[in-house]
């Protein structure tokens, strides 16, 4: 969990942590991503994670607001690489940022570290 919130700050230094429905959501603008607990796994979900298949296809899950999860058990790997990307290319749910590929100003250094996964976007403008 301790990696996981690394992960968040360093990709997105400007979302809040706040503990609701038990867990721990990231907001921006409203709700972002979610670091859940569980006895034998973590779940790293993100609202609007439908757009971000494309960079974690292990994604599972649907609903108003697209919300989608990995499922990280032990021996389950993750590079960090991609839970950057992950963390970095957010949208809050229910809200446009104005951009079509939900990234904002305070991510462009991951984009710029994970450059392999910058262009792979499907929503990208050309």
């Amino acid at each position: 969990m301790r990696a996981l919130r690394d992960v968040v700050r360093e990709a997105a230094p400007g979302l809040q942590e706040r503990l609701k429905w038990g867990h721990l959501v990231y907001v921006g603008g409203g709700p972002v991503l979610l670091i859940r607990a569980e006895q034998h796994r973590l779940l790293f979900g993100f609202w609007r994670g439908k757009r971000l298949l494309h960079i974690e296809p292990r994604m599972t899950g649907g609903g108003k607001y697209e919300l989608r999860t990995l499922d990280l058990r032990p021996g389950t790997p993750l590079a960090w690489s991609t839970a950057l990307a992950l963390a970095g290319r957010r949208r809050p749910a229910g809200r446009g940022t104005g951009r079509r590929d939900g990234a904002g100003v305070e991510n462009a250094s991951v984009r710029r570290r994970t450059a392999d996964h910058q262009d792979e976007s499907p929503e990208s403008p050309p």
